[in-house]
């Protein structure tokens, strides 16, 4: 009967030893469950902060939820992955300060941040702004880029520009809750622009008339000049200022850029008095910035002369040149 016992105890003892065995294989093979990361070759965790975006704008009201302009920051990291789907997929958990949500939605803006690859979006200028799924990557080491874009909807109120300054928008951590890397900073730049309508463009003469000429006029190098100007104004709908650049196009044979040829023996070449220089034909020269208060007045010189000694015919000539704006 005591050997009976004694085998029973010692039965126990071993199933004992079974299990806690059991346990910590268990145990040391949840361990290495997740996601862990260092900066890709020697960067730093997160490129410069600065995110600058134009918000692209008509004159007149802009409907709520209107998409203003979009930036997006890229960080190179190489992270090992080991687990399930979702011990290996990455989350940000935003950190934005209150009082810059409150900045952002006092410039008339709404501020998103997405994944690039997954399309999942959060609204940092809500009040609690959820976790971002940020992504996921096949067991292994995998050299990865994740990317966060921000975008600006129109929101309420005056529409400003704004500079939140550099500011901690959030942090990074694996499907496990562990943290990867360090606090990302950014700072959010956000230029107003105000695209406007066509401006009105007069010419003082649509013509330049360089009325009656002889071959005389010509002679010894001489040549025969006239000046016309062009007027640029932007319309009554349009409050912002304008940056205003100028060409001339030609629809005739041009040599070295500058003369315009006739098939008379005559060539002209065109002077940009403001800038004292001749200009090269379909070539865009940058002349400054308009406003209703201050429209763009630019003077030239149209200047004839004689093409390499060439003869002289008589009779009429006359050739087309486009004037091209552009602005912004």
């Amino acid at each position: 009967m005591k050997s009976f016992n004694h085998t029973k105890k010692d039965h126990k003892k071993r199933l004992i030893k079974g299990i806690l065995g059991s346990l910590l294989l268990l145990s040391g093979a949840s361990s290495y469950a997740g996601v862990n990361c260092k900066p890709g070759s020697g960067n730093a965790w997160f490129p410069l902060p600065l995110i600058s975006i134009d918000m692209n704008t008509t004159p007149g009201p802009i409907p709520t939820g209107t998409e203003l302009g979009s930036g997006r920051s890229m960080m190179a990291w190489e992270c090992n992955f080991s687990g399930s789907v979702a011990d290996r997929t990455i989350w940000f958990y935003n950190q934005t300060p209150a009082q810059t949500k409150a900045y952002l939605l006092s410039s008339g803006i709404q501020v998103y941040q997405h994944s690039y690859s997954l399309s999942k979006v959060v609204e940092i200028t809500a009040p609690n702004t959820p976790r971002l799924e940020v992504g996921y990557w096949g067991v292994g080491t995998q050299n990865i880029g994740l990317w966060h874009v921000f975008t600006l909807k129109r929101g309420y109120g005056e529409l400003k520009s704004f500079d939140t300054g550099n500011f901690v928008i959030g942090y990074h951590t694996d499907g496990v809750g562990k943290r990867i890397g360090d606090l990302y900073t950014i700072r959010l730049v956000g230029k107003l622009v105000n695209y406007c309508p066509t401006p009105i463009v007069t010419i003082s003469d649509k013509v330049v008339d360089f009325k009656e000429l002889t071959p005389e006029q010509f002679n010894n190098g001489k040549t025969v000049k006239e000046n016309f100007n062009i007027t640029l104004t932007p319309i009554s709908t349009c409050e912002a200022a304008l940056e205003v650049s100028v060409a001339f196009q030609s629809n005739s044979g041009v040599v070295n850029k500058k003369y315009l040829m006739f098939d008379n023996g005559l060539q002209i070449a065109i002077t940009d008095k403001n800038l004292g220089q001749e200009i090269n034909f379909d070539q865009y020269y940058y002349k400054g910035q308009i406003s209703q208060q201050r429209p763009g007045n630019y003077q030239y010189t149209a200047e004839l002369s004689n093409k390499s000694n060439d003869p002289i015919k008589s009779g009429q000539f006359s050739n087309t040149v486009n004037v091209l704006f552009s602005y912004r």
